[in-house]
């Protein structure tokens, strides 16, 4: 039961960092989550949220040096982050990953 409410506040997480972003961009936030659990997005989950919440274990590791995952908006508040080691373009959002 601990699992599922887990994965249930991740999908919420999911939701309202990584709107309208494919799976592989959700994957991404999801291991960078296990690394730096302190998030600010929080949105009702859709249902490939709650999917990439539940699997995103078994999926492989989009960026496996990440560290921080933010909005670009969001670098200018976050002097200590160090390389972009990706950038994704989606519907809703833009995201990055950072080390």
């Amino acid at each position: 039961m601990r699992e599922l409410i887990i994965a249930l506040e991740l999908a919420r997480i999911l939701a309202g960092e990584t709107p309208g972003c494919p799976v592989e961009t959700k994957v991404a936030a999801a291991y960078v989550w296990k690394v730096n659990k302190v998030w600010y997005g929080d949105a009702e989950p859709q249902a490939i949220d709650i999917w990439v919440a539940l699997n995103w274990e078994e999926q492989e590791n989009p960026t496996p040096d990440a560290e921080f995952f933010v909005h670009p908006t969001d670098v200018k508040r976050m002097p200590f982050l160090n390389k972009m080691l990706q950038e994704w373009h989606c519907k809703d959002t833009t995201v990055r990953a950072y080390n």
